[in-house]
């Protein structure tokens, strides 16, 4: 038995609590009751009901931890957030499997964490029921926020909860997302980009960036979308190279000032374990080291920006990204290594400056 059965604990001095457990299945975890009410850091390793041992107060200001997220489920995630309000920094790892009843009452009155700075949050996808819950989150001061499923669904469509979510309030703290493994239809996408005006870093990660949805972030096409994004990060995900250096581009050369106020030009970009194409609508490869000696031309031109592209196995990206709807994705050749990839000029090498000459984005006026 975890915690024995008997009188209630009462732990007023307490400020810090790490509980690291493995459970065995069925095994009696206790009813005793521990009240901490001045508790400021907790964090907690186990799928265990704790909100019905653990009674903590309004002195909660930071769960989990950034490298060991706190785990969760329905119950305990909507009890830790409608209980502490002074909750500055929240790092969940989220698993359901039974979501239903916790819905019955209130469930669509709001949930105020006027304090929450930083969140982040990792699940398991056995339900959707998730995109009921964010909606109802009101969090004018946040300024960093990471959404993580821990593998690529299309079936879970969030970013328009996530939308709903941030756009309730006036979000002006905001200044890093991240968003992998989700779904990033354009329409969506803009939508979510466009509302959070003093975003500085995105990252996109482990998923299909299509020519739509990468076209959201050129300057040339939506002025008004992300007009202080200084940090762009493709990580592990599939895209275009030319729709990439065009959004490149429009963010490096000089433009007019958006309806939101002056624009910055984008400092940093980095494509990490991803694929790039000549196209997502269809299967014409790229040489991958010529992708990035095309981006790494760009940062000689624009001396104002900062490049890292890491290349790796195409199959490497496929089984880290793609493994658990592998049967839907058109096979590849065997290759073992990325010289064995056509170049997408029928193998001949293309000069760098034909590339942005052909797609209309290079202008020497703007170096």
């Amino acid at each position: 038995m975890l915690f024995p059965k008997g009188h209630d604990h009462h732990l007023p001095i307490l400020r810090q609590l790490d509980i690291e457990l493995r459970l065995n299945k069925g095994e009696d975890v206790g009813t005793t009751r521990i009240f901490m009410p001045n508790i400021t850091e907790f964090n907690i390793n186990t799928f265990v009901e704790w909100q019905n041992i653990f009674v903590v107060g309004n002195s909660l200001r930071r769960f989990g931890a950034p490298d060991r997220p706190s785990k969760a489920g329905s119950q305990q995630l909507l009890a830790l957030l409608k209980g502490c309000p002074n909750l500055e920094a929240c790092y969940l790892h989220f698993e359901d499997v039974i979501f239903d009843n916790i819905f019955q009452e209130s469930s669509s009155s709001e949930i105020n964490l006027p304090k929450l700075i930083e969140f982040q949050l990792l699940w398991y996808q056995r339900t959707t029921k998730l995109r009921e819950i964010l909606p109802r989150l009101r969090t004018p001061n946040i300024e960093s926020l990471t959404i993580k499923a821990d593998y690529f669904s299309e079936l879970l469509n969030i970013i328009p909860a996530v939308s709903s979510w941030l756009h309730a309030g006036n979000v002006v703290h905001l200044w890093k997302l991240t968003l992998s493994s989700v779904p990033a239809l354009a329409d969506q996408l803009h939508t979510l980009l466009a509302g959070l005006p003093f975003l500085q870093d995105l990252t996109l990660g482990s998923m299909i960036i299509t020519d739509d949805s990468m076209a959201v972030l050129n300057r040339d096409i939506n002025p008004d979308v992300c007009p202080t994004l200084l940090r762009l990060t493709l990580t592990g995900s599939i895209h275009a190279l030319h729709v990439v250096v065009g959004t490149l581009i429009s963010r490096l050369k000089s433009s007019s000032s958006s309806s939101l106020g002056e624009m910055e030009f984008l400092r940093e970009f980095h494509a990490t374990r991803g694929k790039w194409k000549v196209s997502t609508t269809n299967n014409k490869r790229i040489d991958q080291k010529q992708a990035k000696r095309v981006i790494e031309d760009i940062a000689k031109r624009y001396s104002k920006l900062k490049v890292d592209i890491e290349l790796v196995h195409y199959r490497e990206v496929e089984e880290e990204i793609f493994w658990d709807d592998a049967d839907d994705w058109d096979d590849w050749d065997d290759a073992d290594d990325w010289d064995d990839w056509d170049n997408w000029d029928d193998g001949d090498d293309w000069d760098v400056d034909e590339v942005w000459d052909v797609h209309g984005i290079w202008d020497d006026d703007d170096v």
